[in-house]
């Protein structure tokens, strides 16, 4: 009896669900999410228009102060992994 050996660098296939089955559990939520609005509209709360209100304030900002929040982040995400670099360096010299 033979028996196959594990190719090197090959990775394991991962035990957990499918693809289908994630996609069906996403699809599950959105119209779970669209049931509650439906009950939410009937008993009188105007979800819909709060959505589109919301919307109409998120269009509103001017892209360059969305460009400026993503350089900005983006230098923060930067300096924190500079720091944690700093950190990890003074914790283990020489490595």
């Amino acid at each position: 009896m033979t028996e196959s050996l594990p190719i090197a660098g090959a990775q394991p296939v991962p035990e957990g669900k499918s693809r289908k089955r994630r996609f069906v559990e996403i699809a599950i939520w959105f119209a779970a999410i669209a049931v509650v609005i439906v009950i939410l509209d009937l008993l009188g709360v105007d979800v819909t228009g709060w959505l589109s209100d919301l919307w109409d304030q998120i269009k509103a900002v001017p892209v360059s102060y969305i460009v400026a929040g993503l350089v900005f982040q983006t230098l923060q995400t930067c300096f924190a992994g500079l720091s944690y670099y700093g950190i990890l360096a003074a914790a283990y010299p020489g490595r």
